[in-house]
Formats: C-alpha cells, sequence, structure tokens
C-alpha cells in the first residue's frame, strides 16, 4: 500500500503518520472555520445561509463556520438577527420531518461541548442563545466576548457553537481567521471585489469560499486544508492524482525514423 487517506482529528493524524513509513498521505484533521461579514456585504443572503451552515448535523462537520467575524458598523443589527433567526431552529427527533438540529453522536459528546461552553462563560463569554444541554442534544448556540484562550476559540468543538467577534478593519479579520493552527476552509461575504481578492490571497486556508459561509463542498473541487488541517487534496480528479505515481518517459528517436518522430511529435518533444 503506497498511499494512506486519512479523515479525523489532528492528534490521531499526527500518530498515523508516525506509523505509515514512507508512504505517501492524504489526511482531512478538520478545522475552526470562519466566516466574514463585511460592512457592505448582502446582509439577507448572509443571514439566509448561516444558521444552517452553522448547525445543521449538531455542528458535527468539519467546514462549519466555528468562528464569525462581524464588521462594526453591521455588528448589533445583524448579530440580533443571526440570533432571531436561530431561535427559530426546530431541535429534538432527528427522524421527524421537521426537526432541524438533532443530537450529537452520544451523550458524553454532548457533556464535552456543554463543559466547554461553561469554561468560556466563566471566563467572561456571553450566551446570546442556547447553552442548555438535554441529554445527547446540545442546543444552538451563540457566543460572544469569548477569550482568546477558550477551548471554544482555540480548538475544533464539533458542536452546534458559533463565536462571534467584532472587527473593524479586513487586517484585522483575516489576522484573526489566520491566527489558529488550522486552515480547511474561511467564507467571506462582499460586494467588493478588491476585498474579495485580498481574502481570497491571504486567508491561509485550503479554499476560501467568496458570498458564501465555509461551508461549502463538492466533489468537483480539491478539497483539504493548509497548516495542521491535513496534507494533500480529496475531490475525484484530486484523489486521482493523489494516488497516482508520476512517471517521466523519454524517448530518443534515432535520426533516420522519421516516420516514428512524426507519429509521436503530436504527443511529446522530441529529442533528436
Amino acid at each position: 500500500m503506497r498511499v494512506v487517506s486519512f479523515t479525523g482529528g489532528a492528534e490521531a493524524g499526527a500518530d498515523v503518520a508516525k506509523h505509515v513509513g514512507l508512504k505517501r498521505l492524504v489526511m482531512e484533521l478538520g478545522s475552526i472555520c470562519p466566516t466574514i461579514v463585511m460592512d457592505d456585504a448582502q446582509q439577507e443572503l448572509a443571514l439566509e445561509c448561516l444558521p444552517e451552515a452553522s448547525f445543521a448535523l449538531a455542528g458535527q462537520n468539519c467546514i462549519r463556520p466555528q468562528r464569525l467575524f462581524v464588521h462594526e458598523r453591521i455588528y448589533s443589527e445583524f448579530v440580533g438577527d443571526f440570533v432571531e433567526r436561530t431561535s427559530k431552529l426546530v431541535v429534538g427527533d432527528p427522524s421527524l420531518e421537521r426537526t432541524d438540529i438533532g443530537p450529537l453522536i452520544s451523550e458524553r459528546e454532548a457533556v464535552r461541548v456543554e463543559a466547554w461552553v461553561r469554561e468560556a462563560e466563566e471566563t467572561g463569554a456571553k450566551i446570546l442563545i442556547g447553552g442548555r444541554r438535554d441529554g445527547s442534544i446540545y442546543h444552538p448556540t451563540i457566543l460572544t466576548d469569548c477569550p482568546s484562550n477558550t477551548k471554544v476559540v482555540q480548538q475544533e468543538i464539533f458542536g452546534p457553537v458559533v463565536v462571534v467577534e467584532k472587527f473593524s478593519s479586513l487586517d484585522e479579520a483575516i489576522a484573526k481567521s489566520n491566527s489558529t493552527t488550522y486552515g480547511l476552509q474561511a467564507g467571506i461575504f462582499t460586494q467588493n471585489i478588491d476585498v474579495a481578492y485580498r481574502a481570497v490571497n491571504e486567508l491561509n486556508f485550503g479554499g476560501v469560499l467568496v458570498n458564501d459561509t465555509s461551508d461549502f463542498n463538492s466533489d468537483l473541487m480539491p478539497f483539504g486544508g493548509n497548516k495542521q488541517s491535513g496534507i494533500g487534496r480529496e475531490g475525484v480528479r484530486w484523489a486521482v492524482q493523489e494516488m497516482s505515481d508520476l512517471r517521466t518517459v523519454v524517448y530518443r528517436i534515432p535520426r533516420p525514423d522519421r516516420e516514428l518522430a512524426s507519429a509521436l511529435s503530436g504527443l511529446m518533444h522530441v529529442r533528436e
């Protein structure tokens, strides 16, 4: 076996890498994905996208927005609308069609998420909505004023919790987005093409979504992360490349054999 493909946590990925020897690695190791909302953003579009992107699958999704950066000029109104829309999500039995948010994979994981939120609250964070657990269900939660050293800011929570932060400049939003050891995907909402290009160029993530959240993927696109978020890229075409060996072939054509040279000339550079 020449290729090892693994999806999981960064710690487990590092352990796998330590044991596989001289093999090619393709790894997706999670992230803390940010989404930036600029003051010129189409706010209605952002508000349509964020609740589902943030809380679907009970937040058990490696590319969901965990950190939301909102420009100070629109912060109060936008965050209020985000909370209102989140309050309309139906939490409960996932077998019912009307349910938006079901349980986490286990009660142990819900207890862990609860503990992370409690740690943030005890160190100064404010809970705008949620912050409540019912067995293995953790209700969609939006936090503000989280200290930068808390787990909900520094680690992938893999639960229905979003940390909202205010920013005053694009430089600040990009710096905060890049401040973690992860780099899977990021999103930015803006109507300014120059701002979009700067974000694309300066956000150190494997994917940057413009006018969408970080929560988008298709097998038609390369998928994978920078930094601690992984090695290599998934997606059909890129997975085939990762699992293929590149081979160099050189034909030296004797000068008299013009017929063979002519046949090959359309396929490769011919050196006489």
